[in-house]
């Protein structure tokens, strides 16, 4: 007979949704824990929250107690079910498995996430958008038709050598139908909205 750890049950399942169940032997309840976090993540994207400090907050929030309700429950049950006799699932390669098992629901769901949602993270690497935007900083961005662009908007885009930019518009809109490609250039090109 084993003991299982209730306060490792606890952690394992908060920082990796259901392999505290795994590790107390519960192998359905693990999987489905861990592969419902997918579909919740979509949800309050779509939502959207993102669009608001509020709205990000809410979903942190919400995942946080997510993942908190998880780790309890790992937690009880594993208190519950000392002394634990070993199941075939508990070895270090299932825990492997499920870890690269989750960690491929987790890429998917935020490769998907980002698709369906229309946002994506950057962070700036350069100099060229000060003083309205600085090294360092993390913007959100969404796609939007060349319709609604105009002078003075921030956008982002990706050239043919795979290379990813931000820039902020100094041509003319897109709906005055420019006879040259729209210009495109650095923030000091251009005063700051602010």
């Amino acid at each position: 007979m084993h003991h299982r750890k209730p306060v490792l049950s606890f952690l394992l399942s908060f920082v990796f949704s259901g392999l505290g169940q795994i590790y107390n032997g519960e192998l359905k309840k693990g999987l489905l824990l861990a592969i419902l976090l997918f579909p919740i993540y979509l949800l309050l994207g779509l939502a959207g929250l993102v669009d608001s400090f509020a709205g990000l907050v809410v979903m942190g929030v919400t995942i946080l107690s997510y993942k908190f309700l998880i780790a309890l429950d790992a937690f009880l049950q594993s208190k519950a079910a000392n002394p634990y006799t070993l199941q075939p699932i508990n070895t270090m390669g299932n825990y492997c498995l499920f870890l690269l098992f989750t960690s491929g629901v987790n890429w998917v769901g935020v490769t998907t996430g980002r698709t369906i949602i229309g946002y994506e993270a950057f962070n700036i690497p350069t100099i060229s958008m000060e003083p309205s935007i600085e090294v360092g900083d993390k913007i959100m961005a969404t796609r939007t038709s060349l319709q609604n662009l105009e002078a003075g908007d921030i956008v982002t885009f990706t050239r043919e050598d795979g290379g990813q930019y931000l820039c902020r518009i100094i041509g003319p809109s897109p709906t005055e139908k420019p006879t040259k490609p729209l210009n495109y250039g650095p923030s000091k090109d251009y005063p700051s909205p602010h």
